[in-house]
């Protein structure tokens, strides 16, 4: 339930009309909170005109999970590998929302698992930022490079871990193997980025509003880490 940007009272159903971002009780909390609404409020309409201007229709499809649509766009020799603005292909944006019937379809039509979108993204670390573990496993499956990192040297753990999407870390560590002690450039890893993009969140990045961690919680999802890689280890994997 979204929360309102003025008195941060939860069941804010009156939305600006404008960005379709910031949610409200009513309109006199809009009205007195538009002084530090409104830059961020531009941001987002740009944002919304830029993707409209940019999204194919096989992103659209693929960002809907419109399977038959999909399937057609690519019988009549839709580029599988088009770009939007952010230079996500049509399997990027699928392993973003989790949609694993199109994921399964663009693969099967040998679509590049290890495109690199803005910042080195490629589906897999968009899979984990995101928390798609259904979506990880199928491109697990299918080959995909779990070491991939993004410009920074973040991989698929270090981008579940940061937007605190622990059964994704639990996954990734116990059945995938990836070290959640290794570093980013940031000198970041698994167990001490947990949960920081939650502190400050960011309306163009994470799906959605999610409210930021206690101590507790943060404390209690790196033991679930560190039992999941202990586990790991037990098996006779890693080293």
């Amino acid at each position: 339930m979204a929360k309102c940007c003025k008195c941060a009272k939860a069941g804010a159903s009156f939305c600006c009309s404008r960005c379709k971002v910031a949610h409200y009780c009513n309109p006199t909390c809009q009205k007195e909170h538009w002084g530090e609404h409104k830059p961020r409020c531009k941001k987002s309409a740009a944002l919304d005109e830029r993707l409209a201007q940019s999204i194919s229709p096989l992103h659209a499809a693929s960002t809907n999970g419109h399977v038959d649509v999909v399937s057609g766009l690519l019988d009549r020799k839709t580029d599988i590998e088009a770009r939007d603005f952010m230079q996500c292909t049509a399997l990027h944006v699928a392993c973003r929302y989790g949609h694993v019937a199109v994921v399964s379809v663009l693969l099967d039509r040998k679509a590049n698992i290890e495109a690199r979108a803005v910042e080195q993204y490629t589906p897999l670390i968009w899979a984990g930022q995101e928390g798609q573990t259904a979506v990880i496993s199928l491109l697990a499956a299918r080959g995909a490079k779990l070491d991939a990192v993004t410009r920074i040297g973040k991989n698929a753990l270090h981008c579940a871990a940061y937007h605190a999407h622990l059964d994704t870390c639990v996954l990734l560590v116990n059945v995938h193997g990836l070290d959640p002690e290794q570093l980013d450039s940031r000198d970041r890893n698994a167990l001490n980025c947990y949960g920081i993009a939650l502190d400050h969140p960011n309306p163009f990045g994470d799906l959605g509003p999610r409210e930021a961690l206690t101590a507790e919680q943060k404390a209690d999802a790196v033991a679930k880490i560190k039992k999941a890689r202990a586990e790991y280890l037990a098996r006779g994997n890693g080293a």
